[in-house]
């Protein structure tokens, strides 16, 4: 008969588990095992160490889930819940903030997509799917053109800013080249990254590759500042 009736518990719990998480797996993530772990250890009257014997589990393990720094087995968390008395529920925490922000009306997701296209710099359509709590994949099946527009201007803008850092950075080693044989040293990578003070730097293909271009056709100079040829 007490088989029977976890059973019935396991089955309702889990039926009810899942309705429930259906959609928002958040919601499971709210469950605090700590709480049933002491509604357990109060009603039998035995400590943490006890409850770890009885359950048959290493107190580490208890102490992780206790602290909340493991992850449960479900299985585990049910035979507790089970043995507590008490039903495997959680209240989920009300943030006035996230709700507004949940609560955004398809105008007002709309109007700020809107904006966000003559913002500069412009957004990532991930970045505003954050700031509007919604999933990005969502905002793109709901305003598709948007999306397509925002993300097309982001991809732009990330273009365009790798090609200036590229140009700035063939400037700073082509002068780097010319400061390090003026000093009577060849220009190494080591060499060229110590003098600009940025250890790695040619490890990055691109660079590597503006270097090795630039070593080649920066003169060499010898001594009084003539070119050798």
């Amino acid at each position: 008969m007490e088989e029977f009736k976890r059973q019935i518990y396991y089955t309702s719990t889990l039926n009810t588990l899942t309705y429930l998480a259906f959609g928002n797996a958040e919601l499971v993530k709210q469950i605090s095992v700590k709480e049933y772990i002491q509604t357990l250890t109060s009603v039998l009257k035995i400590s943490r160490a006890d409850l770890s014997r009885k359950l048959n589990i290493p107190k580490n393990t208890l102490h992780g889930w206790y602290h909340e720094t493991n992850r449960i087995p479900l299985p585990v968390l049910l035979d507790i819940c089970y043995s507590a008395h008490q039903k495997l529920v959680f209240t989920p925490k009300f943030n006035p903030k996230d709700h507004n922000r949940q609560c955004l009306s398809t105008s007002k997701i709309q109007t700020r997509l809107q904006a966000s296209l003559s913002q500069c710099p412009p957004p990532s359509l991930r970045a505003l799917a954050s700031e509007l709590r919604i999933d990005r994949r969502l905002l793109s099946r709901k305003f598709p053109e948007l999306a397509r527009q925002i993300a097309l201007r982001f991809q732009i803008y990330v273009t365009e800013k790798r090609k200036e850092r590229l140009s700035r950075l063939a400037l700073d080693i082509k002068r780097a080249i010319v400061a390090v044989r003026s000093d009577g040293k060849s220009p190494t990578q080591r060499n060229v990254e110590e003098y600009l003070r940025k250890p790695g730097l040619l490890r990055e293909k691109c660079l590597k590759e503006i270097w090795s271009k630039e070593r080649a056709i920066v003169p060499r100079f010898g001594s009084g500042g003539k070119k050798k040829f």
